[in-house]
């Protein structure tokens, strides 16, 4: 199973519909959310390119501090392999969408 883990740190604003819309165009559907606590936890659609490896993605952050996220990629590929995986890929595609969606400086 590949995990992938990356942060950001600075302040972000929460915006509950950009972020469902933008999980959802890249093909997750919410599992389970609690924007109060500071989670989001989203499996791929099963009708979606995604679904096959079984990815799911967690978003965290401290609601009070609103200082940064933490996002991680599971996925039932294997860990190590010579070609670049669909969890990696997904992760340049967050790490890209999601200081925006954000709203990070």
């Amino acid at each position: 199973m590949a995990t992938l883990q990356w942060q950001h740190h600075g302040p972000i604003a929460i915006d509950q519909m950009a972020l469902t819309a933008k999980l959802e165009a890249i093909g997750f559907e919410l599992a389970s959310s609690d924007f109060e606590s500071g989670f989001i936890f989203a499996l791929a659609s099963p009708r979606k390119k995604y679904a096959r490896e079984s990815l799911s993605i967690l978003i965290s952050w401290r609601p009070k501090r609103l200082d940064g996220f933490l996002v991680e990629v599971r996925s039932k590929e294997p860990q190590k392999t010579t070609k670049r995986s669909q969890a990696d890929l997904l992760t340049e595609i967050l790490k890209k969408d999601l200081p925006g969606v954000f709203r990070c400086p």
